[in-house]
């Protein structure tokens, strides 16, 4: 798509001729050079009509986040390990981002399990990145305006689970043969551990 098309899509001239008083960024199509003011022209070397007729370039869609994805951790939130425990996000200094989970002990006190700041995603890991299977959150129960009472009560007062659904459940990964891949793409692949950056600079 050319920036006069862009121009005219947006404004509803499409079919139409249109006068184009202003420059491409100015209607926010292209980044104006440190070094110039509004009113300059970037292109000092291209005619008008040539300038509003280069292809824009190609911009890449933000990745949609899915349901599966973990939604992180916020204070309050209850979550139940891969191991059966059930625990709460408190503030505590000492996590990378001040959050952690707790347990309430035998002696109805709270004790940290797990920083929230050595997770990458719903998985455990510590300074050293070893990685801790047992303390993967399996599921996440969020707090909002209407369930809040209900969900703490359960939680410290029954010592359960909450009863309403989770916020997040862990979806477990989609096993595959190659075969079902390449199926599935519609073309063939090769599996590599890394990408070499070198061979993708020569494919663009």
């Amino acid at each position: 798509m050319t920036y006069k098309e862009k121009y005219c899509e947006d404004h509803g001239l499409e079919g139409q001729e249109s006068y184009l008083r202003h420059c491409p960024y100015s209607y926010g199509y292209e980044n104006l050079l440190d070094d110039y003011s509004e009113g300059d022209c970037i292109h000092p070397s291209m005619e008008c009509d040539e300038c509003w007729n280069r292809e824009m370039p190609e911009t890449k869609e933000p990745k949609e986040k899915l349901k599966s994805d973990f939604p992180g951790f916020k204070v309050n939130d209850i979550v139940l390990f891969r191991n059966g425990t059930l625990a709460i996000v408190l503030p505590n200094h000492y996590s990378k981002n001040d959050i952690s989970t707790f347990k309430i002990t035998k002696y109805e006190s709270l004790s940290c399990i797990t920083h929230c700041g050595n997770y990458k995603e719903n998985r455990a890991y510590d300074d050293d990145c070893k990685y801790y299977e047992q303390y993967d959150v399996v599921k996440l129960w969020r707090m909002d305006d209407l369930n809040a009472n209900n969900i703490l009560a359960d939680f410290f007062l029954k010592r359960t689970a909450p009863s309403k659904d989770p916020f997040w459940t862990e979806t477990p990964p989609k096993k595959m043969t190659k075969e079902e891949i390449e199926e599935e793409l519609g073309y063939s692949i090769e599996i590599v551990e890394c990408h070499d950056e070198d061979e993708e600079d020569e494919e663009e």
